[in-house]
C-alpha cells in the first residue's frame, strides 16, 4: 500500500470541517459568518469561474479533485437541469459534499483510472487543485483529466500565482507559462488571466474589516467591500495577481 503524502494529509485533515461553505452570496449579500480571512476571494473566483462556465454549451460537467463539494454545490443552484459529478481522493471531503452539496454525484476516486467513468463529459473544472499534486505525478493527472472529454471539449482551472508564498500543503505555485506548458500535452490554452490582486489600499481596508479584534458585520458594510473588491481587485495583472485563471481546450 502506498504512502499517504504528507501534503495530501494536510489537506484532508481540513476536511473535519467544512470551510468552504463558510462564505456566503445570499440574494447578492456577502456573508462571511466567522473570521474566514479569504472568503471574499474564494466567492470571487469561484463566481468568476460559474460565469465563465455559462457562456459554454454543456450538459454535463466533472469537477476534478471537488473537495467538499462546493463548486459543484453552487452550480446545481445556478444550472438546473445539468449533470454535474465531483470526484476527489479523500474520502472525508466526498463524505462532506454529499451532506451538504445537492444536486450533484460524488465519487472517491482517481480520475487518472481509465476507467473510473463510463462516457465523456461536456466539460471539466479543475479549480484550486493541481498545486495539490507532485510535479512528477502532473503528466498522468493531466492524461487523466484528457481522457474523460471529447476532443474541443473546455477545461476551466484555476491555481495560485507565484506571487502568493507557498503553501505547506502545495507542491509549488505557477505562472501562465509554467501552467500552460503542464496541460500543453492535452489542452491549448483559449484564455488565461491573472486573478484576486491587491495593493496597500486594499490591504488597509481589508485590515480594517477583518482582522483578530474584530469583524465587521453590517450589511452594507460588507457587500460594499465585496463589490469593491469585485470591481478593482478581481482581475489583475502579473504583478500582484494571486491566482492564475485559465479556459483550455482538449486536443
Amino acid at each position: 500500500m502506498n504512502e499517504v503524502p504528507a501534503k495530501f494529509r494536510i489537506q484532508d485533515a481540513q476536511y473535519g470541517f467544512p470551510y468552504h461553505y463558510v462564505p456566503t452570496l445570499e440574494a447578492g449579500h456577502f456573508k462571511p459568518y466567522f473570521l474566514l480571512k479569504w472568503g471574499f476571494e474564494y466567492l470571487s473566483y469561484i463566481n468568476f469561474c460559474l460565469d465563465n462556465l455559462a457562456e459554454l454549451q454543456w450538459n454535463s460537467l466533472l469537477d476534478v479533485g471537488c473537495g467538499d463539494g462546493r463548486l459543484v454545490s453552487l452550480a446545481g443552484k445556478r444550472f438546473s437541469g445539468r449533470e454535474l459529478v465531483g470526484i476527489d481522493a479523500s474520502e472525508q471531503a466526498i463524505g462532506l459534499a454529499r451532506l451538504l452539496s445537492s444536486g450533484g454525484h460524488f465519487v472517491v476516486g482517481d480520475v487518472t483510472r481509465p476507467d473510473v467513468f463510463p462516457a465523456p463529459f461536456d466539460v471539466l473544472t479543475c479549480v484550486e487543485v493541481i498545486e495539490h499534486i507532485p510535479p512528477d505525478a502532473l503528466p498522468e493527472f493531466v492524461a487523466g483529466m484528457r481522457r474523460q472529454v471529447s476532443e474541443g471539449s473546455r477545461l476551466i482551472l484555476t491555481v495560485p500565482s507565484t506571487n502568493r508564498p507557498l503553501n505547506p500543503k502545495h507542491y509549488r505555485h505557477f505562472t501562465p507559462d509554467l501552467l500552460q506548458s503542464v496541460l500543453s500535452p492535452f489542452f491549448e490554452p483559449q484564455k488565461m488571466l491573472y486573478l484576486n490582486g491587491s495593493d496597500a489600499r486594499f490591504n488597509m481596508i481589508k485590515r480594517l474589516m477583518m482582522n483578530k479584534y474584530a469583524l465587521i458585520m453590517h450589511q452594507r458594510a460588507l457587500d460594499a467591500f465585496y463589490r469593491f473588491y469585485v470591481k478593482n481587485y478581481l482581475i489583475s495583472n502579473a504583478s500582484s495577481g494571486g491566482r492564475v485563471f485559465g479556459i483550455f481546450v482538449a486536443r
